[in-house]
């Protein structure tokens, strides 16, 4: 049992690590507030690819930590940010640069059912967001299988994609 206030597990920021094929992996989850250790940001080297679709949250102290952290990243280092959440989407929408020099592969949109109301987020990658030269978000709803809309303003939530 937790304690009014306290963290639940959920929460609790953390980094799993792995290589695969000569490739470090991280996943990154929980909330990046104040608390959330970047640091190993700045000892990354060579290609490295971070997954962040189980950050819950973050709050404006970790997004001065997350900004600190990229930033510390070594020019020597290609990090490729993949499944990015909806919360780091819309930071990115707001801070320029917010992925610092890495690059932005996949990213999950809200999108929603006009006929059936269905609302999810849906993994989209920065290439297929881009086909054919123009930037559009298209989905099929899982339950009646009618195109979904982005449940925001298509051009200001992939504003971002112009810095990736």
């Amino acid at each position: 049992m937790s304690c009014p206030g306290s963290p639940s597990e959920d929460d609790i920021f953390s980094v799993e690590r792995h290589e695969e094929d000569g490739l470090r992996h991280l996943r990154l989850s929980g909330v990046i507030d104040e608390f959330a250790d970047l640091s190993f940001f700045a000892h990354l080297r060579g290609r490295v690819t971070v997954s962040l679709g189980e950050v819950r949250r973050i709050n404006s102290f970790g997004v001065r930590l997350w900004i600190d952290a990229v930033r510390a990243i070594g020019e020597e280092t290609e990090v490729t940010f993949v499944d990015v959440p909806v919360v780091l989407v819309e930071q990115a929408n707001m801070i320029h640069r917010f992925f610092g020099r890495g690059r932005v592969e996949s990213f999950q949109a809200p999108m929603v059912c006009g006929t059936c109301g269905r609302v999810e987020k849906v993994l989209f990658s920065v290439e297929e967001a881009r086909r054919k030269g123009e930037v559009s978000l298209q989905s099929r709803c899982a339950a009646c299988e009618v195109e979904m809309e982005l449940d925001d303003i298509e051009e200001q939530y992939l504003a971002f994609l112009k810095d990736y």
